[in-house]
């Protein structure tokens, strides 16, 4: 389970063991390109990606933020990393892939 900034930790939530926190969640797009912003067009793992995701997680000494913006055709992934690497990408997996090539630490 993920903790947002804003919530208090109580005696039945478990402990955060990778480190995420989620900043913002987002809100989901309503436009012309509505569709590109769901993981599939159909199916029951469909997931959306919303616009204005934002999380940050720390590892190995590096802290690595997340990010959903609004592209021009379509969702873009970012991460950047406060050593100043940043890739962006129109997948979360692209995204992800090109700053793994960037010589950043890989993480799990």
């Amino acid at each position: 389970m993920v903790r947002t900034r804003t919530a208090a930790p109580t005696d039945s939530e478990p402990e955060n063991d990778d480190n995420l926190e989620v900043i913002s969640i987002g809100s989901l797009y309503n436009g012309p390109w509505d569709k590109k912003y769901w993981s599939s067009s159909r199916g029951k793992d469909r997931y959306p990606y919303p616009v204005g995701y934002q999380a940050v997680r720390a590892h190995n000494g590096t802290t690595y933020k997340m990010e959903i913006v609004e592209g021009v055709n379509g969702p873009k992934f970012l991460i950047s990393s406060d050593d100043g690497n940043s890739v962006s990408g129109k997948t979360p997996d692209f995204a992800w892939k090109e700053f793994q090539k960037k010589g950043c630490t890989r993480m799990k």
